[in-house]
């Protein structure tokens, strides 16, 4: 490649990058180039996540799943969980439903028609955590959002209805799977 080559490659490059930026800034005014060369700023208070459900996991004692006609327990015991052979799996499940964000908060208050359109006035699922020295939380789980990527629910902790993500089902299928209880397969 010759040096003219060379400089009309590295004027093309300059060009697009330009164009490109233009482009970014102009879906964003708020954005400089230094977004792209400096660490991310911290998560302003107002944008912190909120989640599903607040307890620790080393205080719950027992779990009860039940979906589609199918029920299992998990009690706490000085080795593990009882009712699985891979009591991690059950930690794992503890750990991630504690986790999960409230994405949208739908409502506070809902009528028994609103409860029937989230699926929620006959869940889905539903998930006990029963917890030592504490009350028990109760979570419904409804219908997934038109684009599946969240779920309806509701929590005994909170008012009202709220959409959280759609892996809650799939840890409940994990859950269910390390009690070895057969989950259907997704609708």
């Amino acid at each position: 490649m010759s040096w003219r080559n060379t400089i009309l490659l590295a004027l093309a490059v300059a060009v697009v990058a330009v164009i490109a930026y233009r482009d970014l800034l102009g879906e964003n005014p708020d954005v400089g180039w230094q977004t792209v060369f400096e660490e991310p700023l911290p998560t302003p208070e107002s944008a912190a996540i909120e989640h599903l459900v607040d307890f620790d996991p080393k205080s719950v004692v027992a779990v009860l799943l039940h979906s589609d006609d199918r029920e299992a327990r998990a009690q706490r015991t000085a080795y593990g969980w009882s009712g699985t052979s891979t009591p991690r799996k059950i930690n794992d499940f503890l750990d991630n439903l504690r986790e999960l964000a409230v994405i949208l908060s739908i409502e506070e208050e809902p009528t028994a028609e609103d409860l029937a359109g989230y699926g929620l006035a006959e869940p889905r699922a539903r998930i006990r955590l029963e917890r030592e020295g504490a009350e028990a939380i109760d979570i419904a789980l409804g219908h997934h959002n038109p684009s599946t990527t969240a779920i309806y629910a509701r929590v005994s902790q909170r008012p009202g209805v709220v959409l959280t993500g759609a892996v809650a089902m799939w840890d409940l299928r994990e859950a269910f799977d390390a009690l070895q209880v057969p989950y259907p397969p997704p609708n």
